[in-house]
């Protein structure tokens, strides 16, 4: 994330299990770097265990001042005990 009108803007990571926020907060992970360049941000989330069966996953980014995205990935990782 990055760009020159949004310098100085924090970013947060959320991940929402069933449409539930996971730890009930959302992460900051980094802020975009003063002469406007494009950063890279990475956020471990750790949910606890959920039942067996299907679940919807989503992952949220906000920014307290906006900011210009580059590129996005998501990695879900589910381990089973």
């Amino acid at each position: 994330m990055g760009g020159t009108n949004f310098v100085g803007s924090s970013a947060a990571f959320c991940l929402y299990v069933d449409g539930a926020l996971v730890n009930q907060d959302c992460f900051f992970s980094g802020e975009i770097p003063a002469d406007g360049s494009f950063s890279q941000m990475s956020s471990s989330i750790i949910s606890a265990a959920v039942h067996t069966g299907q679940h919807n996953l989503q992952a949220h980014i906000f920014t307290t001042n906006g900011a210009e995205l580059g590129f996005f990935t998501v990695n879900y990782k589910v381990f089973k005990p």
